[in-house]
This record gives structure tokens, C-alpha cells and sequence, in this order.
């Protein structure tokens, strides 16, 4: 990473650790299929304990990434939890057989700002975090990345907090055991986030807001062959009355991959404490989220004569909360379906 030049991907093995890695979404759905559970298959206990805060010595660094929060230190929280929602988009048999008039009108419609039908593409795959054995993960109190005094592997200061996390994870022997340290490590996760709420702000540093519970929105675009879509644009419409929380309103920043330039992750911040100084509760802001659609349209700057299905995906409430929680990911992998104009294969007779 470049320090005073903004952060950078790497090189080789690192290109894998930048924000929304398609070498690592497919790392991840790899595990999900049958035959490849990490627990049930390979008999593996995952473990994530991890910390929020960064150091106080980088507070001072004029470099956003290292010390406010939507930075590294809170999208690391929901990065670092393998507990991830994976929802994968395709199109429908019915899409394949579209004309290209039709086609041409769909595109249209979203130039305009006009919606599109919804039914163009369907779930081909919704693997929730809900739905599988829980991994434990835990919100480590006054814990950051590195450092002598705080960090999670050597810190002086919260060996009394890590050591005993280590020693529960190093001793589960039964699957009832490991369900039992995920439910420990929630509560671990709460206690963090209550002792947070007592402690009064400062003037200079607003500790609290790095304890607040961040989510990665991750969507990969792909075409039906692979092929990443590299120009598009993906709109959030939120619905609802007044009283319901808009998804776009959570949104702190967006990053969009350079090794995949069809890849775009979200920085969204889904709890907020409130409350007086000293006495502050958290609360989750997807509680009244509202129901939302999110549009995609590809493009080809190469060639008119290419076109993508432009996609329209509707949600309620409930479906957002589904898909959407703290401390976690969610990866919405699209294949969206490139067509050619008729004029591609356009065959004449010979004068």
C-alpha cells in the first residue's frame, strides 16, 4: 500500500486482497458447493476475532484509509466474517429469446430513467449466512490491526481480551461446542459495543463510530461468457413511506475494483448509536429499512452494435434484511446477457 499516495491493490497474491476480489468471491462460492463445506466436507473449524480501532499515532495521518471510519478498520470487520451472503442473477430462458427490437426499448427505457421489467433475470443461487452453521466471530474491545500496545496478535494492552478467545477456540471439540463459542462470541461482540456506548466522545476522535456495525455490498457483473462488464451503471430506488430508512442512505463509499473493472463494493454503515454522551445504544438501522430496487445497465463504448439486457431486481423489506445484516458481506454475482444487433450476422448476396 502507498501510504501519502492514496492505497493501491498489489502485486501477484496481493490483486486477491483488494476490495471486492473476484479471485476471492470465487474462492468463496467455491466453498458453498456441495461436497466442499468447509465444516461438514473438510471438517474445519473457522474462527474470526478481529478488531475495529486503529492507532493513535495514525490518527494524525492526513490518509482517510487509515484512520476514519468506513476505512480499513471497519469494512475489515464485515470482510473478515466468513459468516457472507451470496445471491448469484441470471438471465431468464426467456430473456435469450428477445428481439432486438425489444432490446433496443429496454435500453432505451433506462436512458430515460424509465423502469424496466423486473423478470427479465432470476435467482439462480441464494446461499444465506442464516442458513449455514454459524461461524463464531467476535468484535474484539479496544483491539486494531497491528500495533505493540492494541494489536490483535501482540498488543500489551488487551491480552486479557484476546488470549481467552484464542484458548475457547483452541479447546471446541464437538460441533455443539462450536455453536455454543458463536453464541459466546456474539455476546463478546454486544459487551464491546455496550462498553463503547458508556464512554463519552472526544473532541479531536469520535470513538464510537468505528464500533458501529459496517456491511460490504459487493456486486460482480459478468456476461454469459465470463467476460466482466467493465461499463455500467447500478442505481438504488428505495420505496416506502417517510418513516423507513433508505438503503442509499447508508452508503459511506464505493469502490470499484481495478483488476475487475465489472466489480463494485459498497461501503455501508447499518447501525448508528444514538443517544446522550455516556449513554449510548446502538441501533440497527435495517430494523426499518425500506423496500428497495437496484438497476443495472452495461454498455459496450467499442461497439454500437453490442448491447446488455439492462437488469431490474425488486426487494422487500424482508428480502433486504435477508440479504443485508451488520458485520457482514453480501456478494451479488449478475450475469447479465450480452446480445449482438441483427446487423452483426447480416449475410448478403453477391452482386
Amino acid at each position: 500500500r502507498q501510504i501519502f499516495q492514496g492505497t493501491d491493490a498489489g502485486v501477484r497474491v496481493l490483486d486477491a486482497l483488494e476490495f471486492g476480489s473476484s479471485k476471492t468471491i470465487d474462492l468463496h462460492r467455491h466453498f458453498l458447493q456441495p461436497g466442499y463445506d468447509i465444516l461438514a466436507d473438510y471438517g474445519v473449524r473457522e474462527f474470526c476475532a478481529i478488531g475495529s480501532q486503529t492507532l493513535k499515532l495514525l490518527r494524525l495521518v492526513p490518509v482517510r484509509y487509515l484512520k476514519e471510519d468506513s476505512s480499513d478498520n471497519t469494512v475489515r470487520t464485515s470482510a473478515g466474517n466468513l459468516n457472507f451472503n451470496y445471491v448469484r442473477l441470471v438471465p431468464t430462458p426467456e430473456a435469450f429469446e428477445l428481439e432486438v427490437r425489444e432490446l433496443q426499448q429496454a435500453i432505451h427505457s433506462r436512458l430515460e430513467d424509465e423502469k424496466v421489467r423486473p423478470d427479465w433475470y432470476t435467482r439462480q443461487a441464494v446461499r444465506l449466512a442464516t442458513e449455514r452453521v454459524p461461524i463464531p466471530f467476535a468484535l474484539v474491545y479496544e483491539t486494531a490491526h497491528m500495533g505493540e500496545d492494541i494489536g490483535i496478535l501482540k498488543g500489551r494492552d488487551n491480552r486479557d481480551r484476546v488470549l481467552p478467545l484464542l484458548r475457547q477456540a483452541l479447546a471446541v471439540s464437538s460441533d455443539e461446542e462450536y455453536r455454543d463459542v458463536a453464541r459466546a462470541w456474539q455476546e463478546v461482540t454486544d459487551d464491546t459495543q455496550r462498553r463503547i456506548g458508556r464512554r463519552k466522545g472526544q473532541q479531536h476522535w469520535d470513538l464510537h463510530h468505528q464500533y458501529e456495525g459496517h456491511s460490504q455490498l459487493v456486486f460482480r457483473l459478468n456476461d454469459q461468457f465470463g467476460d466482466p462488464v467493465e461499463e455500467f451503471d447500478l442505481t438504488f430506488r428505495s420505496g416506502g413511506g417517510a418513516n423507513r430508512t433508505r438503503l442509499e442512505d447508508m452508503i459511506e463509499d464505493k469502490h470499484i475494483n481495478r483488476k475487475h473493472r465489472g466489480t463494485v463494493l459498497y461501503y455501508l454503515r447499518t447501525q448508528r448509536y444514538k443517544g446522550s454522551d455516556g449513554n449510548l445504544k446502538i441501533t440497527d438501522r435495517l430494523r426499518e429499512v425500506a423496500p428497495l430496487d437496484f438497476e443495472i445497465t452495461g454498455y459496450e463504448p467499442r461497439s454500437r452494435q453490442i448491447a446488455y439486457l439492462p437488469v431490474r431486481i425488486r426487494l422487500t423489506a424482508k428480502q433486504v434484511q435477508e440479504l443485508i445484516q451488520p458485520f457482514r458481506t453480501t456478494i451479488v454475482d449478475v450475469q447479465m446477457l450480452r446480445l449482438p444487433h441483427r446487423d452483426v450476422f447480416r449475410l448478403r448476396r453477391a452482386e
